[in-house]
């Protein structure tokens, strides 16, 4: 059930693994028939968040061996697999091939014969060709290792019931072990055995997570030591004392993967983990909570991977999915990290039919461009043969990939902790519109910005942004807040929005902004609408109308403006040319600022079913300085908006808000169509040198919008090539780069030096490029 599954079915089935697809029915089964003794489900891929409470030890990243900085090339296989992996280019290989034997060896256990022999046989051919070997082990007790210990199940309730539940083989929710116990113990020390005797590198676990809350007796007398108290009754996010809970039980499994990490590279200081995470990157990880993992434990992993799904499940047509693969870089602090593009084509029903092969080069490469390394499958369509251009693509563009780290002029805020301690009961509608909006206007506009994390959230880290969009941030802790606040008082930029620091670290509300002084307004709650009469609207529209319309018809009104520095741009006067748009997303009611001047935007609300509400005006963005810095606030959502129900204007108040609260705009400019994704890295080369690398990724889909708006996912089987394409870089710290080429290939582009700096025009971008500067 590790990495291989469902990757390569009819191997695991051979050696008596189960592929993910049975791991996941038998393991919901089973977890089934433990609801019968108690209300419990152990999720399988879940977002989390990290917050910030109280006082903590300094947290440390793993120190990740060199040779990871350098990988590009990962597949997951089976043993007879070895000889295709290495003619195609693999550099790890992930792959199962043995389960958690009972007793240790110390102790007189062992690896059956048979699963001896694979083992040692897998571990041989890779290092045969070069590869190291990750190896995909079941986190799961064995039956004979449940039956002796019964205690080392997750218990899901203060019965004992789960002691009653028969360890069966084939039913992995049988076997569901606490790691925060004996059974974490038990399991580390096996690791440390099993790569003692065989000598591969590293583990990979899909699994080993924690669960939404545990009574057994280990975690019962370490939360009594620890905390003082019992354990929580139940699993209640509207309770903080549940979120206290998770929050040391996220605690409590870094402390476990610290003491992984510590046996094994005791035994070989280049030993690594690189597995699993649920704690980043598509869609449906986000949707699920409570969470499994802190979002700060994926710096505890050596290379954390994730399964980087486009079906329409997980919104495979939109901003998703970018935005999960940069997600997942940013919890690393942009090492490295891989994500295996699904080859999946539809997922209701789950199928890799009719996969092109072009979409795959396509998605590979966008998880290059945004801070991941690609890993690929040789269980999908066409095998070996089926990776290798990927892997030959990739290759040649490994000596500009590896260790970059993002330009830092922007930075966009995703608290995971206001994922979920405050919009928990939605966090489709009330945390990732925000989110996916903000990163959708930063790709469009081709701006340098990265991702940062709740714990990025200090005065050092801040420093080094020229300006912070916080998509409403509303869980913030009161450091934090200080934090952000001493940052616009310094010279920063930030632009916020709705609902941000209106909550603490735990969602614990505050009478007002955290952030009210800075914001320059107070709180003062959400629109409130009489839906007793409806807004009327054009019979030949209403005819395909019907009750849900109005159901949906929420949050809507109108955004006007003058004359006022944020929105004096000729872009915006042609999407705007009366200054005033219609409008629908989240809104907040704020009072007026002391200087009506600092009004920039009002926002004029619709009544419930789009009834007007006449004379009433209020404050939609205020735009002010605070300090040295300048603020941006939106009570109107247009960030969420331009995820959910987009308007272009949106999207150029968001940017314009950027660049005012930045003090102008980007040192790096790019024009390009929308369609073409930029990211921007700079790096050291092997002389120590300075060395800029911007990708540009053709993402245009030449059978957009031709099917079903629900269901229509990318599936490219052709690109068309973007011409034009130009870049202008600005000021003195681009002024060294004086040698420039388009990598992969060394082609020359056209180079023009002016007054402001440099002006770059690229040849024809296919899929992928990179401008790459030297000094």
């Amino acid at each position: 059930m590790s990495e291989n599954l469902p990757r390569n079915d009819a191997d695991e089935r051979r050696h008596g693994i189960p592929t993910r697809r049975e791991f996941l029915a038998t393991t919901a089964a089973a977890l089934g028939t433990a609801t019968l003794a108690g209300e419990f489900a152990l999720p399988h891929h879940l977002a989390a968040a990290e917050p910030v409470v109280g006082a903590r030890p300094a947290f440390a990243a793993v120190e990740i061996p060199a040779w990871v900085h350098e990988v590009t090339r990962m597949s997951f296989l089976g043993p007879d697999q070895v000889p295709d992996a290495a003619r195609i280019g693999v550099q790890v290989v992930h792959g199962n091939a043995v389960w958690p034997y009972y007793p240790l060896r110390r102790d007189g256990g062992k690896l059956p014969d048979a699963d001896h022999a694979l083992l040692k046989r897998f571990v041989d051919a890779t290092h045969a060709h070069g590869m190291k070997l990750c190896l995909g082990l079941p986190p799961f007790p064995s039956v004979a290792a449940m039956k002796a210990h019964p205690e080392w199940r997750i218990a899901p309730d203060a019965s004992d019931a789960h002691l009653k539940i028969e360890p069966v083989e084939n039913n992995l929710g049988t076997r569901l072990g606490c790691n925060l116990g004996p059974w974490g113990d038990y399991l580390i020390e096996l690791c440390g055995e099993l790569m003692e005797d065989y000598g591969f590198v590293g583990y990979s676990f899909d699994g080993n997570y924690h669960p939404p809350i545990c009574y057994c007796p280990a975690c019962r007398k370490a939360y009594r030591d620890e905390r003082g108290r019992d354990l929580p009754a139940k699993v209640d996010l509207d309770a903080v004392e549940y979120r206290e809970y998770l929050v040391w039980r996220g605690e409590k499994l870094e402390d476990h993967y610290r003491r992984l990490q510590k046996r094994l590279k005791g035994i070989r200081p280049d030993a690594v983990v690189t597995t699993w995470t649920t704690n980043a990157g598509r869609y449906g990880h986000f949707l699920t909570s409570p969470r499994v993992m802190s979002a700060r434990m994926n710096l505890l992993i050596d290379l954390p991977m994730q399964e980087w799904w486009l079906d329409e499940t997980n919104l495979g047509a939109s901003v998703a999915p970018t935005f999960g693969a940069e997600y997942l870089a940013a919890v690393t602090g942009y090492r490295k990290c891989g994500c295996e593009p699904y080859l999946m084509s539809r997922g209701n029903p789950y199928s890799p039919d009719s996969f092109p092969a072009h979409e795959r080069m396509i998605r590979s490469m966008l998880v290059l461009a945004h801070g991941s390394t690609t890993a690929h499958s040789l269980g999908w369509t066409g095998g070996a043969n089926g990776a290798a251009p990927v892997f030959a693509e990739t290759k040649r563009r490994e000596p500009w990939v590896n260790n970059g780290t993002p330009i830092a002029w922007a930075a966009i805020l995703v608290s995971e902790q206001t994922r979920q301690f405050y919009a928990y009961r939605d966090i489709a509608e009330r945390f990732l519109p925000h989110v996916f909006g903000a990163y959708r206007m930063t790709l469009e506009e081709h701006l340098p910005a990265m991702l940062i994390n709740d714990w990025d959230v200090t005065a050092e880290s801040l420093a080094r942004l020229r300006v912070v969009v916080l998509p409403n941030a509303a869980a913030l802790s009161d450091e934090q807040v200080a934090a952000l606040r001493e940052y616009v008082q310094n010279g920063g930029g930030l632009v916020a929005t709705t609902e941000t620091s209106l909550c603490d670290e735990l969602g614990r509300p505050r009478k007002d902004f955290g952030l009210a002084d800075v914001f320059g307004v107070s709180y003062r709650g959400r629109p409130q609408t009489d839906g007793a009469t409806k807004a009327e609207i054009d019979p030949n529209f209403a005819i395909a109308l019907d009750e849900n319309y109005w159901r949906q018809r929420v949050g809507s009104g109108t955004l006007a403006w003058n004359r006022h520095a944020l929105v004096d741009d000729s872009r915006l006067r042609d999407l705007v040319p009366n200054g005033a748009a219609r409008f629908k997303g989240p809104q907040v009611l704020v009072s007026q600022p002391k200087d009506a001047a600092e009004v920039a935007v009002r926002l004029l609300p619709d009544g419930a079913n789009g009834v007007a509400q006449p004379g009433v005006t209020l404050p939609g963005a205020v735009v002010r300085s605070f300090g040295k810095g300048r603020v941006v606030y939106f009570a109107a959502a247009v960030d969420a908006a331009l995820f959910s129900y987009a308007y272009p204007y949106q999207r150029m108040l968001l940017v314009r808000a950027v660049a005012w609260a930045a003090g102008g705009g980007p040192p790096i400019r790019v024009a390009a169509p929308k369609c073409v994704q930029t990211t921007f890295y700079e790096r050291k080369t092997e002389g120590g040198k300075r060395q800029l690398v911007i990708h540009f990724v053709n993402n245009v889909n030449t059978t957009a919008d031709h099917g079903a708006p629900a269901t229509d996912v990318p599936l490219r089987e052709e690109s068309a090539p973007i011409h034009g394409i130009r870049v202008a870089l600005s000021g003195a710290e681009f002024a060294e780069f004086e040698r420039w080429s388009i990598e992969p290939g060394g082609t020359q582009p056209k180079v023009e030096k002016n007054v402001e700096g440099v002006a770059i025009e690229l040849p024809p971008l296919d899929v992928h490029t990179m401008l790459v500067g030297d000094v």
